[in-house]
Order: structure tokens, then C-alpha cells, then sequence
């Protein structure tokens, strides 16, 4: 059986991109918002994290000893990091499969519905 995407003579990078369009569409509800840009940014961090990270390991020096200040630091940083996620611009390309855009409040808080809350639930 073939899909609606391979009637139309697309390939699979088109029918993401599709989707993707689709989705930020729907998520941004008629707003400006610029998922594409912040999508870019987000994976540069990404990419440029996953690098540093090889780069240490393929150094193979042994890792220093945790100590209580350093958990502590970690669970700090683990809070903010979540409240990035689930409340700043910059991670509603992440967010746009799972919420719909309503507005602003304010610059620290963002209004979003979830698309569980209104039984629109979708597997990823």
C-alpha cells in the first residue's frame, strides 16, 4: 500500500519537511513565531555539546571525584535547564509537537496548552 507522500512523487526528506511545516503551523495558532530559526540554534548547541564531549572521552583521562558541592551544582543546573525547556522562546521548536502557542504573557512566561490536555495525543 502506498502512502499519500509517495502518490505525490515525494521523497522522504519532503514529507518530513512537510510535516514539519505542518506542525509549526499549528503550533504558532496565526502568531510570528520562528521555530525554523530556533530549531537551527538549538542543534548548533547540540552538535557543538556532542563535539566537546567526544573530545574529553577520546582524551581518556580519569574523572575527577564527586563531592556534595558538585551534586548540588548538578541539581541547580538540571532546574534551570528544565525551566529553559519548558518555558523560554528558544526550545518551542522542541516543545511545538506537544503544545500550541497562545500568546505571551510576559518575556519569562509563555502560555501553552497541551495537545494531551485537549485529547489530541500523538505517539513520537
Amino acid at each position: 500500500m502506498s502512502s499519500p507522500s509517495a502518490l505525490r512523487g515525494e521523497g522522504p526528506i519532503e514529507a518530513v519537511v512537510d510535516a514539519a511545516e505542518r506542525e509549526a503551523e499549528r503550533y504558532a495558532h496565526g502568531e510570528d513565531r520562528p521555530l525554523g530559526g530556533y530549531l537551527a540554534i538549538t542543534a548548533a548547541y547540540a552538535a557543538t555539546t556532542i563535539a566537546g564531549v567526544a573530545l574529553v572521552r577520546a582524551r581518556h583521562r580519569p574523572l575527577p571525584a564527586v563531592s556534595v558541592r558538585d551534586v548540588a551544582l548538578a541539581a541547580v543546573g538540571t532546574f534551570q535547564l528544565a525551566r529553559i525547556i519548558t518555558k523560554k522562546p528558544i526550545t518551542s521548536a522542541l516543545r511545538a509537537p506537544f503544545t500550541r502557542y497562545e500568546g505571551s504573557r510576559s518575556p519569562e512566561h509563555r502560555s501553552r496548552s497541551t495537545s494531551l490536555a485537549t485529547g489530541r495525543a500523538r505517539k513520537v
